[in-house]
């Protein structure tokens, strides 16, 4: 805690710009199933969620800090137990420390809910569970050139769920170590290799995962309005558990992927990636993910803008051995009213279905909302 408040409070107290800039939400909404609750359980709900989000931060010629703070009071009516606070603390640090060398540290707290936090990859909304979540990532590059450079990066997780009977949820604790190799080939293309390895571990249960994977691919801009991007990578991982006395120990290989596209148009943009991925979860199991997602905006005219998104969702545990495969979909149509600079309102529709391999029934939402927002302007001090 010394050492950090020495990188931290060096920067600060000669800063030559100091930040600000908030922004404010009021979001009404109706939805037929929000815990998505399977079929013959659902219940309607009306709610009202208030957000504040504000960025703050400073620079130095050599040093950038950049925090953010969000805070969302959710309240419903038509079911009990809804009602709840949520708020996401983050901040990202880098210092120049030398022309070649560059050190940060990065650091997030959340406290949230299960049917915030479990709604994409576990699906484990049914039971509302407070959630807290610290992780800190003190992170380091070297330049080995112009072209070239090396990040590497340590995390440190814990997750704590306050209710893990009901739930299903469990906490847990994860470590992990990254190295990152990237080359900027040339102007439009940027290639990069990444190792990392990761310790997954149950805190109130003794099962472990430890995984390996390496990972190689591309950016590539093919004009000002076209890019994609490509990576393709391999995993090894390994589960032990003793529970009750019963040891089991084994392996798994599998493959890591992403494929992204992004156009830009005079008055459209549109982007898609389809990526596979491992996670920790808070299911107690070490999840593979598959994912697809779409999104998409056209600006009618200089205020009015129709934006839409679309995902599916499958994962499934990378222990062989179980049968707990998920899938999520998901489809959000928005229309954007921009009043001015600062001031806009959205409304749309929300579709939510999610099904387990294990299950008959499968759960569906429904959902429509109006969200107003309001972002002050930027207010800093700037001795550049």
């Amino acid at each position: 805690m010394l050492c950090m408040a020495v990188i931290f409070i060096s920067p600060v107290s000669n800063a030559r710009e100091w930040y600000i800039q908030p922004t404010t939400k009021l979001r009404i909404e109706v939805d037929d199933n929000l815990r998505l609750r399977e079929e013959g359980q659902e219940e309607d709900v009306f709610g009202i969620r208030g957000s504040f989000f504000t960025k703050y931060g400073t620079r130095t010629e050599t040093s950038n800090i950049d925090l953010t703070t969000l805070i969302d009071v959710y309240r419903y009516w038509g079911q009990e137990n809804l009602d709840r606070e949520n708020m996401d603390w983050k901040v990202g640090s880098n210092f120049q420390v030398t022309e070649q060398n560059k050190i940060g540290l990065d650091a997030d707290y959340i406290r949230d809910t299960s049917i915030t936090s479990e709604q994409d990859l576990t699906g484990l909304t049914q039971v509302q569970v407070e959630r807290e979540k610290f992780n800190i990532s003190p992170h380091w590059t070297y330049i080995l050139s112009e072209t070239q450079s090396i990040q590497s990066k340590l995390t440190h997780e814990e997750v704590t769920y306050d209710d893990t009977v009901s739930s299903q949820l469990t906490s847990y604790k994860t470590d992990s170590a990254n190295l990152n190799y990237s080359h900027q080939w040339r102007a439009d293309t940027q290639l990069f290799v990444s190792l990392s390895a990761l310790q997954y571990r149950l805190t109130d249960i003794d099962v472990e995962t430890d995984d390996y994977s390496i990972n190689g691919g591309f950016d590539y801009n093919y004009s000002q309005t076209l890019s994609f991007n490509f990576m393709l990578g391999a995993r090894f991982s390994e589960n032990r558990s003793n529970i009750n006395g019963i040891e089991t120990d084994d392996s798994s290989i599998g493959s890591l992927f992403s494929l992204g596209l992004k156009k830009q148009f005079e008055s459209s943009q549109f982007d898609l990636s389809y990526t596979r991925s491992v996670s920790p979860s808070g299911s107690g199991e070490f999840l593979q993910a598959d994912r697809f997602k779409v999104n998409a905006s056209h600006d009618v005219t200089e205020r009015l803008t129709i934006r839409a998104s679309g995902a599916i969702n499958y994962s499934t545990s990378t222990n062989d051995e179980q049968d707990n495969g998920r899938t999520y979909y998901s489809f959000q149509p928005t229309l954007d009213w921009k009043f001015n600079r600062q001031s806009t309102i959205s409304g749309g529709y929300r579709y939510r279905m999610q099904e387990f391999d294990n299950r008959d029934a499968k759960a569906v939402s429904n959902g429509f909302f109006v969200t107003i927002n309001y972002q002050w302007d930027k207010i800093s001090t700037n001795r550049f």
